[in-house]
């Protein structure tokens, strides 16, 4: 293995669900340089490459399919936040979690919907009203502590909701 991709290796498992963007942010390699090398970790069976439409996220093996959900929504700020208020208090109502977010009803329901569908939070009626909690308490517990973003990682504004809800 390269010192380059020992260099990868280390920004993929510090953070599980990483995206080429912000490798090649990490990293200041360019993008034909981190492609090749990203190939190579794949081809050997050095690292997960999860595609999806609009987005490929990287991992490293020793991460499981649910954490690396739970990776993947606490590096967007909207799912970030839904899942820091629901650590915090399981069992919110909606509009408890749209003040804990301080974005949008319908931004909040967007993600959530995304959420529950991705198995990561739970939906509970109770009576007339709906109650949220987290499907997967330690795994937030664990990556919450391992992923802080930096400042750079975090959005400068909702740009990044509007473009992740295309």
């Amino acid at each position: 293995m390269t010192e380059r991709q020992t260099r990868l290796m280390r920004v993929i498992g510090d953070s599980p669900g990483i995206r080429f963007r912000e490798i090649m942010r990490r990293t200041d390699m360019k993008n034909g340089v981190l492609s090749h090398h990203l190939r190579a970790l794949e081809r050997a069976g050095r690292i997960r490459v999860v595609r999806s439409t609009r987005q490929t996220s990287y991992s490293t093996l020793d991460i499981s399919e649910g954490q690396l959900r739970v990776a993947g929504a606490l590096q967007k700020s909207t799912p970030r936040a839904i899942l820091l208020a629901l650590a915090a208090e399981d069992g919110r109502r909606f509009s408890e979690m749209v003040d804990c977010c301080g974005k949008s009803p319908s931004t909040v329901s967007l993600y959530l919907k995304g959420l529950i569908r991705d198995g990561l939070v739970a939906v509970k009626k109770s009576g007339f009203v709906k109650r949220y909690y987290i499907t997967c308490r330690g795994e937030v517990d664990r990556l919450v502590e391992s992923y802080v973003p930096r400042p750079s990682d975090r959005p400068i504004s909702g740009f990044e909701d509007i473009i992740n809800s295309l």
